[in-house]
């Protein structure tokens, strides 16, 4: 057949011919292929149950950084995935400005119609791109057009992410001023650290605002874009930035349906204790759930003491002190404030709290929380979880550049009443800690204490039993029921310690002031010690090594 063609046009007419066959057959093979698809059970799904099935495929909040890849293989599974998937705006309104490109970008923002957006942008410095690295690091945008093509959806985006650089910052402040009715989280991040001017308040244009993160970046202080929201997160207010505690005051005092407030590296270092600090107002923050702050300055986390929050406030507070901090920093300052632990003084709608101490040389740890040790306590979460953590205080401090800390961990214990509602404490106090623990301060602090947890050197053991002794004058923790002791290497006079721990139990017990049970590890108690030891406590187990020394 193909010698018969004569010439070049014929042939090119014939391949013409076969192409068109071709496609015909191919076109039939595909209608087959995909009736055969829509056997599958799969493709018995409704449209709107595999929109929904899109939705797990695809993170859609949280501004995670979606890739291209994601989105398209989804389209290319089959003809109806590809349609539905097209045809659901949702999928299409999580957007990342500066990961995707620009073609995606705005094939998104078409797909994503009237659907609410959920956007995150990074703007490249116009000029200094190179020497900040971002060309390699991060991908950004200086794209003028398609960023404004992006903030021109303004009106339909409820939560907006921006990386920008100062250069940027008024132009932002321009595009957030106008209308955007749903938007409900906003965070902002510069690099270098920036004030954004705000030419109107922005709560006009901002009505469902409830989220705002501001990270080496602030909106003036006396801005009432703080009055209404619900959760307040700042980190890196360094320099300028940093709100004085008057504008901090006056920030807070507008802020009465917050919920979450996180600080973190905001006020650096003081010359001095701010005199503010003195005032007799109370501030409210009755809807408070939730209070995180990570500070270089100790003495800030006192700036909350005239803070009145809800019993059930869950508090977060680390503190670096440093040795410069010392020259104004009080022997007796109270590490903790005392109206944090003033909310678990009262009696009435807190019961069974645990009291938890950790002491070293340079640092310790203190937190309160419900329930009892013997279950998980502690919230190694992020804040995004806080609610679901049992723990109203857990407070850190860590004293950099000296030999021990220089102020007593104990002092916020003896300010105003007692803390009635612990039912449990532990102490925890390594071989290396120097200083002196006030036993007597304690104890009064905590008068309905039930249950006492210790890990403690055999010299402070003793010092603890001296003082709990009836003979010490008076008789504290009179409702102790169980304590659980674990010592720190081998006593050097176990003799000595025997004799208080049993001539203690049995002062107390005279006086009416039983233990029901006592748990011992690492502790030696020689006879005839044990013996007396046994008498006046109902259950006794542990303590190792009682055959060990001979009286």
């Amino acid at each position: 057949m193909a010698n018969c063609i004569v010439n070049h046009q014929e042939r090119q007419l014939r391949y013409s011919q076969i192409d068109i066959e071709i496609a015909t057959h191919v076109e039939v093979i595909r209608k087959l292929y995909t009736r055969r698809n829509m056997l599958s059970p799969l493709c018995s799904f409704p449209a709107e149950v595999l929109s929904e099935i899109f939705t797990f495929c695809v993170p859609l909040s949280d501004f995670v950084r979606i890739r291209s890849r994601q989105l398209l293989d989804l389209t290319h599974v089959c003809r109806r995935w590809r349609e539905i998937a097209l045809d659901f705006p949702r999928l299409w309104s999580s957007v990342d400005v500066g990961v995707l490109s620009k073609q995606l970008v705005l094939a998104m923002l078409e797909r994503a119609r009237e659907s609410p957006i959920i956007l995150e942008v990074f703007v490249a410095p116009t000029d200094h791109s190179r020497d900040l690295g971002c060309a390699d690091d991060l991908e950004l945008t200086n794209d003028l057009e398609l960023l404004k093509t992006v903030f021109s959806r303004l009106h339909q985006i409820c939560e907006l992410s921006v990386d920008f650089p100062p250069s940027y910052a008024r132009t932002l402040a321009e595009y957030l001023s106008s209308s955007t009715p749903i938007l409900q989280e906003l965070t902002l991040v510069a690099e270098p650290p920036v004030l954004v001017p705000l030419s109107q308040p922005l709560p006009d244009s901002m009505p469902r605002l409830d989220v705002l993160t501001l990270t080496s970046c602030a909106f003036p202080w006396d801005s009432p874009i703080y009055g209404r929201l619900t959760q307040l997160h700042l980190a890196c207010l360094l320099d300028d930035l940093s709100p004085t505690p008057e504008e901090l005051w006056i920030t807070l005092q507008s802020a009465t349906s917050l919920e979450v407030l996180t600080v973190d590296w905001c006020f650096g270092q003081l010359d001095a204790q701010p005199a503010a600090w003195d005032t007799p107002k109370l501030l409210d923050l009755p809807r408070i759930k939730y209070i995180r702050m990570d500070e270089a300055f100790l003495s800030y986390v006192n700036f909350f003491s005239r803070v009145r929050i809800p019993p059930y406030a869950h508090l977060s507070i680390s503190s670096l002190l440093a040795v410069e901090d010392t020259e104004f920093t009080p022997p007796d300052f109270p590490p903790i404030s005392p109206d944090f632990l003033s909310i678990h003084r009262a009696e009435q709608g807190i019961s069974c709290n645990t009291l938890q101490i950790k002491l070293d040389k340079i640092s310790f740890e203190c937190s309160i929380h419900d329930g009892s040790l013997d279950h998980e306590y502690k919230c190694n979460h992020g804040d995004s979880i806080w609610d679901k953590c049992r723990v109203f205080l857990d407070h850190k401090i860590a004293y950099e550049g000296g030999e021990t800390i220089p102020i007593s961990p104990f002092r916020s214990l003896c300010y105003n009443s007692p803390l009635f509602s612990i039912h449990t404490a532990e102490l925890i106090v390594t071989q290396d800690y120097l200083g002196d623990i006030p036993w007597c301060d304690i104890f009064i602090a905590l008068p309905r204490m039930q249950c006492l947890r210790a890990t403690l050197t055999s010299t402070i053991l003793r010092q603890m039993f001296e003082t709990l002794n009836p003979r010490s004058g008076a008789l504290h923790v009179s409702q102790l029921r169980e304590m659980s002791l674990k010592g720190g290497g081998n006593p050097r006079n176990p003799k000595r310690l025997g004799e208080c721990i049993a001539d203690a139990l049995e002062q107390r017990s005279l006086v009416g002031t039983v233990l029901d049970k006592l748990t011992g590890k690492g502790i030696y108690l020689p006879e005839p010690y044990f013996s007396k030891v046994e008498c006046v406590v109902k259950d006794i187990k542990g303590f190792s090594g009682i055959d060990s020394y001979a009286v």
